[in-house]
């Protein structure tokens, strides 16, 4: 072995991993300032360190700096960087990671709901709420606009998270917010409006109507709410009043009246205004109580010895009225012969002279007193009643007082009285009389008064008051031919009978028994169906009636016919009488009669008018012969064919006699003919003058009887003529008709430019359908229609155009070219 060596001592070095010593601090800092984050390790250096957030390193950086070193720095912190810092310090041999530290960036608020506008009545409650988010604690400030609340009068909650606004009016309304503020920041919310509703007025007190006497004063006070300010405005009915006068207070709650009377008598109420509207109140009547006002006054009384008399009065006023009567100035009282002395009637029973005087009334109530005028009453004087009857046999006429008594067979009476009468008439039934009415003067003159039966007549002075009677007429009924003759009753039961269809005359042999009556007369006929009863004109004697009737052939009817006549006084007898009719086999002709009125009144004088025919009617009966005149001349006749023709010379003596139906005219003897309205058409002549008399004279044929008597004014037609006048005025005369025609050359072609002359007319001119046309021509008149062009002749030279209805006449000419000689 060779030997040993001792080499050098190796020292053994173990490494010591780190080991944290002091942990980073949690954190909690304000936006924008900086944060700080410390670590301390232990172990073998070196030791190397690197900060997190979370498990992510950091970088040198932006806000971050120091990531490799114990202490991290964070500037300017923000949400962002809130988080979990930490730190791994590590070396050769391992690692450490510290705790985290917490960073914490304190929030500023934030408004996360927004008080809500609020719409409110008058007197409610209203409140706002805000919610905010931030950093605790949070504080809150209710402003209104700018100003800021305290928690006083109608606010609270003003420094939380609701406001409350209590009894809101309209000093509350605006705007409000509230500013959210902590240790970061703060933040105002939204406005939120409070609108108060204006509330329209409301009668709260009505006024009260009033009742005042003369010259006092009123009041009528009224109250309202609503949204103030309130305006008062009173008024009369619908009229607003205005302070002046009686009235003040006009524009407040309480209206006063000073010194009332009737003018202002009647209903107040008041109008109560503000931004949302009006109230009326109720009407309050003012009533004025009425003084009283005598309406009636008392009559002077003239009463015999022994009567009673009475005194009234009407008063008007205010109720109650109360009654006092005096005599003179001394008040009565109910006691000996006075009652009623408090009432509106005052009795005075078994009058004396020592009752004579003037009597009055005091009329009282509570607003006055008005006495009546002096009533006197007067004993012992008389004055004379008189009267007369109509007829001294129709009744009876006595008194109450006795002292007229006149019956049958007396005519006057006459007695004195004082006071006032009480009259009665009594008829004599027996004999059929009636009392009509009282005549004289005073009540007997009376409108009313004379109709009473019995009257009461106040004897204040001498009076007459004459007594009527009367008795109604008797009416009988007969029938006669014509000529005059009685119709025998036939038949069962016996009545008259008629054989032919002719007019009969009906007589009433009226009666009116007392002398002087003037009697009327009103007929009436009733007949079957298919039968005509004909009462006709009315004959010179009041009393008489033509009448036919009229039935189906071969037929027997019974018509019945009626007469109502009547007197003076009203008083009135109806007659009847049936008639048998036998069967008419056939119209019998027969002549008769009429009456013809003085010339001139028969036709009236007229005037034609345009468009239409000039005509007249006349009201005839029986067979007549006409022939017309024109100024004494013939002129011409009445036609067949219902238009007149021009007549002449040859044809004056032509006969024409009336048709039945009232729509022809026949010549010539004819059967059937009857009364009725006939049409006599006329048209004028050339000769015609401007104004121009015409007459029609007619001829009877036959009148076998004279029923007209002698009537004033009228004029019998018997075997001389009768003429009615009427005038015709050619001025006014029909003028819509025309006159036309063409005029052709000889090969058919119409020729133009050729004047026509057509006299009054004027002239007309051709066109190229060769035609002329004149127009509103007069009818019943010649004109001569004269073609003319030169180097032409007409066939013919010239026409004569007469027109006559309907209405044109037609005129046409050839025309060949070359002189006419």
């Amino acid at each position: 072995m060779v030997g040993s060596a001792t080499s050098n001592d190796g020292v053994l070095n173990v490494n010591d991993a780190p080991a944290i010593t002091t942990q980073p601090v949690n954190v909690t800092t304000n936006p924008g300032t900086n944060a700080t984050f410390t670590v301390a390790a232990s172990g073998t250096a070196p030791l190397s360190y690197q900060w997190r957030k979370g498990t992510s390193p950091l970088y040198n950086a932006g806000k971050y700096s120091g990531v490799t070193t114990t202490t991290l720095t964070i500037t300017g912190v923000a949400d962002a960087e809130e988080g979990n810092y930490n730190c791994e310090v590590s070396n050769m041999a391992g690692s450490a990671t510290s705790d985290n530290g917490v960073l914490t960036v304190n929030d500023a608020p934030v408004i996360t709901t927004q008080p809500i506008s609020q719409t409110k009545n008058l007197g409610e409650n209203a409140s706002f709420t805000v919610a905010a988010s931030g950093t605790a604690p949070l504080s809150y400030q209710w402003r209104k606009g700018t100003s800021p609340l305290s928690d006083t009068g109608k606010f609270s909650g003003v420094t939380t998270t609701t406001l409350t606004i209590s009894d809101v009016a309209d000093a509350e309304e605006g705007n409000y917010n509230c500013v959210v503020s902590n240790m970061v920041g703060s933040a105002t919310s939204d406005d939120a409006s409070l609108t108060v509703r204006d509330v329209a007025p409301v009668i709260t007190t009505q006024p009260v109507s009033q009742t005042k006497n003369p010259g006092e004063n009123a009041t009528f006070t009224v109250a309202a709410s609503g949204t103030a300010p309130l305006s008062y405005q009173w008024s009369e009915g619908t009229s607003p009043l205005s302070n002046g006068g009686k009235y003040s207070g006009v524009t407040t709650t309480t209206l006063t009246i000073t010194g009332v009377a009737d003018a202002e008598e009647g209903n107040y109420n008041c109008v109560v205004s503000n931004v949302a509207g009006s109230a009326t109140s109720d009407n309050a009547s003012l009533t004025i109580n009425d003084a009283p006002v005598i309406t009636t006054q008392p009559v002077s009384q003239i009463k015999n010895l022994g009567e009673t008399a009475t005194f009234t009065v009407a008063a008007s006023g205010t109720a109650p009225l109360s009654y006092q009567w005096r005599k003179g100035t001394s008040p009565l009282s109910n006691a000996g012969k006075y009652s009623g002395v408090t009432t509106t009637t005052l009795t005075i029973t078994s009058v004396a002279a020592t009752e004579e005087g003037n009597y009055n009334c005091v009329v009282t109530n509570m607003a006055g007193t008005a006495t009546s005028n002096d009533a006197s009453l007067t004993i012992g004087a008389s004055f004379t009643l008189s009267g007369t009857k109509n007829d001294k046999d129709g009744g009876s006429v006595i008194s109450t007082p006795s002292g007229i008594s006149c019956g049958i067979g007396c005519q006057t009476y006459s007695a004195s009285f004082g006071g006032s009468v009480l009259l009665t008439a009594t008829p004599d039934t027996g004999a059929s009389y009636q009392f009509i009415k009282w005549t004289g003067d005073s009540e007997c003159n009376d409108s009313v008064q004379q109709l009473t039966n019995p009257i009461t007549i106040a004897m204040s002075a001498n009076k007459t008051c004459n007594a009527v009677f009367d008795r109604a007429p008797t009416a009988n009924i007969e029938v006669r031919t014509i000529p005059d003759g009685a119709v025998t009753p036939g038949g069962t039961p016996p009545m008259p009978e008629i054989t032919e269809r002719v007019d009969y005359v009906l007589k009433s042999n009226a009666l009116d028994p007392d002398v002087g009556d003037i009697l009327t007369y009103v007929w009436e006929a009733t007949a079957p169906t298919g039968t005509q009863a004909n009462i006709l004109d009315t004959l010179p004697d009041p009393k008489s009636r033509l009448f036919n009737v009229i039935t189906p052939p071969s037929t027997t009817s019974e018509v019945v016919v009626k007469v109502t006549v009547t007197d003076s006084y009203g008083l009135s007898t109806i007659s009847q009488l049936s008639i048998r009719a036998l069967n008419f086999t056939a119209p019998v002709a027969r002549e008769i009669g009429i009456c013809m009125p003085a010339v001139s009144t028969q036709w009236r004088y007229f005037a034609p008018q345009k468009n239409s025919y000039d005509q007249d009617t006349l009201n005839l009966t029986g067979i007549y012969l006409l022939t017309t005149f024109q100024n004494g001349n013939p002129a011409w006749i009445f036609p067949t064919d219902g238009v007149a023709k021009h007549g002449n010379a040859a044809k004056e003596n032509q006969q024409a006699k009336f048709w039945a139906d009232s729509s022809t005219w026949k010549t010539g003897l004819e059967d059937d003919y009857e009364r009725g309205l006939y049409t006599i058409y006329r048209t004028p002549d050339t000769s015609i003058t401007a104004s121009a008399r015409f007459f029609i004279r007619l001829y009877l044929a036959s009148a076998p009887i004279d029923y007209c008597g002698p009537v004033p004014g009228s004029t019998k037609l018997g075997p001389n003529t009768g003429e009615w006048y009427f005038l015709a005025d050619t001025k006014n005369f029909r003028r819509d008709l025309s006159v036309r025609g063409t005029i052709m050359a000889p090969d058919g072609i119409p020729l133009s430019g050729v004047i026509v002359d057509g006299g009054p007319l004027g002239e007309k001119v051709t066109g190229a359908d060769g035609t002329f046309l004149f127009q509103n021509v007069n009818y019943g008149l010649n004109y001569t229609i004269t073609p003319s062009k030169d180097e032409y002749c007409f066939t013919s030279q010239s026409r004569t155009a007469y027109v006559v209805p309907p209405g044109e006449e037609i005129h046409s000419f050839t025309a060949t070219a070359g002189s006419c000689s």
